[in-house]
């Protein structure tokens, strides 16, 4: 019973410890992916067009940039927390974390959640747009919200085992 016992407890420590290694490994590369996207952005922000300020200027980059990169839509946010969207719309968005957080100098993704725009599931990116070491606006990105579900789909474990992801609040 004693070498039943030791053999159950060293197959699961290794199939633990496999586990966690496969998980690993899979949320990394996807970490990797969300820093291109951050990086990405930040190139773009650093952009003497969109350091401009001048919409004309940052709408015609940015729908250069648009066609390049693997967003919905991208937006210039003013510090009065106006978003300025490629398609002439604008929408109030000072009150989102991660814009809020772009304007303390932090270059941010934000959960999914529910867009203003769209009313459809989505993930923001957001980067400071800075004129000689100051802040002056922010640029966003919005990709689909299902990004996430596709960052569990392509994680398994064996045969049969699959990945889910839980914020904070414990929400799937």
């Amino acid at each position: 019973m004693v070498v039943c016992g030791g053999v159950g407890g060293l197959s699961y420590y290794n199939s633990t410890q496999s586990l966690q290694t496969q998980v690993e490994l899979g949320i990394s590369e996807k970490a990797k992916d969300n820093a291109n996207y951050i990086e990405e952005l930040e190139a773009v922000a650093s952009h003497e067009d969109i350091q401009s300020m001048d919409w004309e200027l940052q709408r015609e980059r940015l729908e250069n940039e648009l066609e390049r990169l693997d967003y919905l839509t991208l937006a210039i946010v003013t510090p009065d927390g106006i978003a300025h969207y490629l398609d002439g719309s604008t929408l109030d968005l000072g009150d989102r974390e991660y814009v809020q957080r772009a304007f303390d100098g932090e270059s941010t993704m934000s959960e999914v959640i529910i867009s203003r725009a769209t009313n459809e599931p989505v993930m923001m990116f957001s980067t400071p747009i800075k004129q000689n070491n100051e802040i002056v606006g922010v640029l966003i990105a919005r990709i689909d919200g299902y990004y996430l579900s596709s960052i569990t789909d392509t994680i398994t474990f064996g045969d049969t085992g699959f990945a889910l992801l839980i914020n904070e609040e414990g929400t799937f």
